[in-house]
């Protein structure tokens, strides 16, 4: 039988062109650019934001006894509803989406009073804090940017003097650490904000003897 010529089978690459070529380069020169991005550290000035939101956000979730409130125990429920609203408030200064919505400053609150009302005559007046350890992890395309930080807190607590109906005797106290959280910090155009935060670790006040996975200082 005379042989016959056997007809190429279509190649896999019969669609390859040099456009396409280039195209596939580019994407991947693109991919490689925006990958070093998110992992560029952050500029001084940002970073001296998002230190300064973070501090901001731990300190105005604390609750403390109202300045202009009279020093009777329990706190009256209306006040109470005001407090909660002053906190919540205080906290839309330095958080947003999750971080502010699944905050309950209610039942802060109510938690703060019930501690007042064991504790008396002392009486938390103010809260302050310092961040003690600071990690940055990387940057989002979504204007995200995402560290593990500790802030050490300190209450300003004093003794009720009912006749005088102040708080006298005030003097601070700060904690013997601090807990790490991963945070995720919006900038809104504007400000940085916390949006989440879920718990890292923990460690000492000097921002040492870092813990992966304990929680509760």
């Amino acid at each position: 039988m005379a042989g016959v010529k056997p007809t190429a089978s279509p190649s896999r690459w019969s669609g390859w062109t040099p456009r396409a070529s280039w195209s596939i380069a580019v994407a991947a020169i693109v991919a490689v650019a925006v990958a070093g991005i998110l992992w560029l550290p952050l500029d001084s000035d940002v970073e001296a934001d998002v230190r300064e939101a973070l501090v901001g956000y731990e300190v105005s979730r604390q609750v403390a006894w109202p300045a202009a409130e009279p020093l009777t125990l329990p706190l009256p429920g209306a006040r109470q509803a005001a407090l909660a609203g002053e906190v919540e408030r205080g906290l839309s200064d330095y958080a947003t989406g999750a971080a502010l919505a699944r905050f309950d400053a209610a039942r802060a609150v109510r938690s703060f009073v019930a501690a007042s009302v064991l504790g008396r005559p002392w009486v938390v007046t103010g809260w302050d804090g310092e961040l003690v350890y600071f990690d940055f992890v990387r940057q989002t395309l979504y204007r995200d940017v995402i560290v593990r930080a500790g802030v050490r807190r300190a209450h300003q607590i004093g003794r009720s003097n009912v006749e005088k109906g102040r708080v006298v005797g005030r003097r601070w106290r700060w904690a013997d650490g601090a807990d790490i959280y991963e945070y995720t910090l919006h900038d809104d155009g504007e400000v940085w904000k916390v949006k989440a935060a879920k718990p890292w670790g923990v460690c000492d006040a000097r921002g040492e003897n870092v813990i992966e996975g304990h929680t509760g200082l």
